[in-house]
């Protein structure tokens, strides 16, 4: 507990244990001072201390893996904490109102033991740098919701953790790798992917996360291992993606060789050893997106000293932080000249990692810049959510976040040249452009060229790639999923839909339209049919000259005519859209055009007619009212009407007769021929117009198709959403009682669909019994482990036990009827194996089965006859009770 003397009157603020709670005590009782002298203090600490006045120390807790992994700890977290807070707390740009301080914490290499950890540190500081293990962010964000403190991490994968709902406070502090990954592999069409981690915790749980985020991109991740303990099983991994086939990038996930890592230097040599590296296969380092390596005038020692791993290392391309201002090592030094860094570590012998977490401190401190300026409390939310649109200078380089509070941070990939021991940038990864921009040096391939690239539909989130392997699972799920809703259905649901078909097409209020009950002006368009392609493509045009100039048909049936049951279409209009579309206006007479030519063009000869085609509205309003070309009512020839409408006076306008259309409309079709431009009305007001004329209703028919066909997507997915939950539910039912009849293994094997071969058992006691309810009993008692041969003594201890305890049980209501028990054991060899395939019953065979059965069967043979006539002699007894006759 700080205490921080203030000059006035004797008074503390003494800093609580949670954050923005300063608390006013006095050196004196409160019985000793008059209650107007409280009062007075009370009032004057509030004047002097502004709103926006939170706390005196805001502690930030560094959490990491700094004292069990030695690359971690390579980072210097306490020094670059302490070179970061000493800056921003220096730094006049910075309005926090408080003074920063930090804490490092300790992160356990395994999981479960930095989950128990992190569980502690709720009251040890105000917010938290970390964590490091993508393996607890979810668990860990969770708690600093509930404990509302927020968490700014830069390696925490977790795509759920996007989700601003369900953790308001988790903030990154860069952009998300499986964002920068996908940028990258969109760029070379590179979609089938590995990923190999190595052996602790903290990778595995990498890897794990990196593969969910990647496959929630779309992308099929085929193999998701970790590269073993031995030469062996390192062999083996590598053997298991030559065998996969359609593998193209193999993302490794483990410290980079560069910065000293002995795994990802041990995996690449095997890997140039087995010919791997050759092309066929693009290596990259997972760890190097969450820090900036450095490149400029920068040589690798690991590279220049191990021939085979400069060889390999031809087949990596390396994706990290770009330096803008300068090269981490640069950095380094500088803060080591001006005395800021008091350390004998070399660049070289630094993880870059320390930038990261000095980025990560100040993002923090600009985000309380921004709360406070807002006047908002440091809550952990609102530091989360202050993070949008901010720019700095970081450690060596700039960092940026978008509106949203993603990172906008530039990276590079780099690579060498095949036989040196330098890396060259590339190519840029703009993320503010979301593309991947040539930086001058092309990248060096084994084989001269990439590998061969995949269908760019893995990168189309809207498609669906053929030929894949997720492929395979989306069928699977549709056909069981539509096995269901027609299952489900039944028959009841197929009559009501005959029904409704009938009333669709049949009786007064039919619905549907058929051929029959159009009439077609011209004939020659009722024998081209209308097909659905026609009609997106149609669709297209209308929303793209929506534009600029809303939709042409937003009245397209004002001028169809109604006869008893038919309806007159006109023809040209799909005729017309398809011509648009296909350029064949060209074809048309130069009269027409120049008919459909703006009026200010055709007195201009010079002027191209095509350049004015339709960036006005006067044609429009023709169109959308008259449904036919300009002026085709009054009865002249093109070349007379041109003739007209460029020598005025008096002007030569289209006439509309009152039935044709509605009188609104027609009024709005003269304010669309204005001779003035500024007085013809916008799209925008002819658009909210025509929905006031048609009181809100879309009359397009188009929009009302494409309308009836979301509304029944959006049924339809709703009705699988439900079919598959009730699936889920029927499965995890098929499951529970799947496990209660068979052992784990066996169960999981059957829902696999692997055959279940006959285990063979050395040496096995067998005990048979007659105990009423013996099976629900076993299932509730956990099997004894496998004790050498010591199993024999323990099920003929546990025999004994049962006889001497049967021997003097006494039944509550039949206390005179004795209990007796029928034993039968055996050791010996057994088999235990999975019986049927309709009904499977999991059963053991041999002798020893046998003679423990035939033991229990033939003990005491008579007990159960004398045990039936002395039950039955109870109850003839209580039977004379109830029979007599009552004085």
């Amino acid at each position: 507990m700080q205490h921080i003397h203030l000059p006035f009157g004797g008074a503390i603020w003494e800093l609580s244990s949670f954050p923005c709670c300063p608390v006013l005590r006095s050196r004196h009782s409160l019985s000793t001072l008059p209650f107007y002298s409280i009062t007075l203090w009370i009032i004057l600490g509030v004047l002097t201390f502004p709103c926006c006045v939170q706390c005196l120390i805001f502690k930030v807790g560094v959490l990491g893996p700094w004292n069990c992994d030695p690359y971690y700890a390579k980072s210097l977290p306490a020094i670059a904490s302490r070179l970061a807070v000493g800056r921003i707390n220096e730094d006049f740009s910075l309005d926090l109102g408080c003074t920063m301080d930090f804490v490092i914490l300790q992160e356990a290499c395994e999981t479960s033991k930095a989950l128990t950890s992190f569980v502690q540190f709720e009251n040890v500081v105000d917010a938290f740098v970390g964590p490091t293990n993508p393996g607890y962010c979810d668990a860990a964000a969770l708690m600093g919701k509930n404990w509302d403190k927020s968490m700014f991490s830069s390696a925490c994968i977790n795509y759920e953790l996007d989700r601003v709902q369900g953790y308001p406070t988790f903030a990154r502090t860069l952009p998300s790798p499986t964002r920068v990954l996908f940028t990258v592999l969109r760029f070379f069409s590179l979609a089938n992917i590995a990923i190999v981690s190595s052996n602790e915790d903290i990778w595995i749980d990498t890897a794990a996360k990196l593969a969910s985020a990647l496959r929630n991109q779309g992308l099929p991740v085929g193999i998701v291992m970790s590269m073993g303990n031995n030469d062996t099983m390192l062999e083996n991994t590598l053997l298991s993606i030559q065998k996969a086939g359609e593998i193209k990038v193999i993302i490794m996930c483990m410290h980079s060789a560069l910065i000293g890592g002995e795994q990802q230097t041990s995996f690449l040599i095997k890997a140039y050893d087995m010919g791997l590296t050759k092309g066929q296969y693009v290596f990259v380092p997972y760890d190097t997106l969450l820090y900036s390596l450095p490149y400029t005038n920068t040589t690798y020692f690991p590279l220049q000293n191990n021939t085979k791993l400069r060889k390999a290392y031809d087949a990596v391309l390396t994706i990290t932080v770009e330096s803008d201002l300068m090269s981490f090592n640069e950095a380094y030094n500088m803060a080591r000249r001006f005395g800021e860094l008091m350390v004998s570590q070399e660049p070289e012998q630094v993880s870059p990692l320390f930038g990261t977490i000095y980025n990560s401190l100040y993002l923090l401190a600009k985000s309380m810049h921004n709360a406070r300026r807002a006047g908002k409390w440091f809550s952990g939310s609102n530091l989360a959510s202050f993070t949008r649109n901010i720019t700095f200078s970081g450690f060596n380089q700039n960092i940026r976040t978008d509106a949203q509070g993603n990172g906008q941070t530039d990276y590079v990939i780099l690579d060498t040249d095949g036989w040196g021991s330098d890396l060259y940038r590339c190519f840029y990864v703009n993320l503010m452009l979301d593309r991947v921009l040539f930086a001058g040096t092309y990248i060096h391939f084994p084989t001269g060229s990439p590998p061969p690239s995949d269908s760019s539909c893995w990168f189309d989130p809207n498609g669906i790639c053929k030929g894949g392997v997720e492929i395979i699972y989306v069928i699977i799920a549709f056909a069981i999923v539509l096995i269901i809703v027609l299952g489900s259905v039944g028959l009841t649901l197929v009559i009501r839909r005959r029904i409704q078909q009938i009333q669709l097409i049949k009786g007064p209020n039919r619905i549907l339209l058929t051929l029959e009950d159009l009439t077609f002006i011209n004939p020659q368009l009722s024998k081209r049919k209308i097909t659905l392609e026609d009609l997106s493509d149609s669709k297209s045009y209308i929303e793209d000259k929506s534009t600029g100039e809303r939709s042409r048909s937003v009245n397209s049936m004002a001028t169809a005519t109604h006869e008893t049951s038919n309806v007159a279409v006109y023809e040209g209009d799909w005729v017309w859209l398809k011509k648009f579309k296909e350029g064949h206006f060209k074809e048309v007479k130069q009269s027409t055009t120049k008919i459909f030519t703006k009026m200010k063009d055709l007195r201009n000869e010079n002027v191209n007619p095509f350049l004015g085609f339709f960036t006005d509205c006067e044609v429009f309003a023709i169109e959308v009212v008259v449904r036919g070309a300009p002026y085709c009512m009054l009865g002249l020839s093109p070349e007379e009407i041109i003739r007209k409408v460029k020598k005025p006076p008096p002007m030569c306008r289209p006439t509309v007769a009152p039935d044709q259309a509605p009188l609104e409309c027609i009024q709005l079709m003269k304010q669309c021929w204005s001779e003035q431009p500024d007085r013809r009305p916008p799209f925008d007001q002819i658009f909210d117009q025509f929905k006031l004329i048609n009181k809100g209703k879309k009359t397009n028919i188009i929009d009302s198709m494409l309308r009836m066909l979301e509304q029944y997507s959006s049924n339809l997915e709703d009705l699988i959403r439900e079919r598959t939950e009730e699936l889920e539910v029927e499965k995890q039912r098929t499951e529970k009682l799947l496990a209660e009849m068979l052992p784990p293994s066996v169960a999981e094997a059957l829902k696999t669909g692997v055959s279940v071969e006959p285990e063979y058992f050395d040496q096995v006691t067998i005990y048979f019994s007659d105990i009423v309810g013996f099976t629900t009993i076993s299932s509730l008692s956990d099997p004894i482990e496998r004790n050498g041969n010591k199993h024999a003594a323990e099920i003929a201890n546990m025999s004994l036990n049962i006889l001497s305890s049967v021997g003097s049980f006494k039944m509550r209501h039949m206390p005179e009827v004795p209990v007796r028990i029928r034993i039968g054991i055996h050791s010996g060899p057994c088999v235990a194996g999975v019986v049927g395939l309709t009904m499977p019953r999991y059963c053991l065979f041999g002798d020893t089965v046998n003679t423990a059965s035939r033991m229990e069967s033939t003990g005491l043979h008579n007990w159960q006859d004398m045990v039936t006539e002395e039950i039955k002699s109870i109850f003839r007894k209580a039977k004379r009770q109830v029979d007599k006759p009552k004085i």
